[in-house]
């Protein structure tokens, strides 16, 4: 499974371990969780979720330091090059909040979807 963000808080870290289970998932089933960027409202509950399952964070070079200081933790994969990340934040901008609150802290489930 990928996560795609951390939302803001240790709380939103709490459901998204609770979403997991809901979906019948073990927190091993976790293996990577995507940043799109470095803001707090992003990577907010990454230390959290680090702290108690066990995943890889990609992220962008230039997020990585920010990512690397607010957490404490290392960006395992690396993307270097141009920013992509504006193209999925503006896909999302006429989609109602709360729809966009359930896509920033979607877990991708694959063929289960």
């Amino acid at each position: 499974m990928i996560l795609v963000d951390t939302r803001a808080s240790d709380a939103d870290a709490d459901i998204i371990m609770d979403a997991l289970r809901d979906m019948d998932h073990k927190h091993s089933d976790l293996k990577l969780c995507v940043l799109t960027h470095r803001h707090g409202d992003h990577t907010g509950g990454l230390k959290k979720l680090k702290k108690t399952l066990k995943f890889e964070v990609m992220a962008h070079e230039l997020d990585m330091p920010a990512i690397q200081t607010a957490t404490g933790y290392d960006v395992e994969h690396v993307v270097k090059g141009e920013r992509v990340c504006r193209t999925a934040a503006a896909s999302t901008s006429s989609i109602r909040r709360d729809t966009q609150q359930d896509i920033s802290a979607c877990i991708c489930r694959g063929s289960r979807r």
